[in-house]
């Protein structure tokens, strides 16, 4: 599972960026992000969840929040009109993780279920 938390936080950086490049909304993605989590609360093992909010809070930890802050702050600088405290990656850094730990979770379960042909 630490390689979700990886992928979590790894695709941070190209949505942040894509969203600082094309001058979208934070609200465009961070309600979204809610929604989907919030589902996924649902649909993943109980034994998960918590540790997909943990991971969340803790994945992007004190190396990683310094450094995709400084490449967000970096990117939105360069671009023409955006604004610093704004135009930063907000709160994809949590959100991004808990749904990657929980969608593997989904993911397992579901290979687990057809690898043995029935629903577990």
């Amino acid at each position: 599972m630490p390689w979700a938390v990886a992928i979590g936080v790894g695709s941070l950086v190209p949505v942040g960026a894509l969203r600082i490049v094309l001058g979208i909304r934070l609200a465009h993605f961070t309600f979204p992000g809610y929604f989907i989590t919030s589902v996924q609360t649902f649909l993943s093992p109980k034994q998960i969840v918590p540790i997909g909010f943990d991971s969340g809070l803790s994945g992007p930890s004190i190396v990683t929040v310094p450094l995709v802050a400084a490449h967000g702050f970096g990117l939105a600088s360069r671009a023409a009109g955006r604004d610093l405290p704004v135009d930063s990656f907000g709160p994809f850094a949590a959100l991004i993780t808990i749904m990657a730990v929980m969608g593997y979770s989904q993911l397992a379960r579901w290979w687990t279920s057809r690898k043995h042909g029935g629903d577990s």
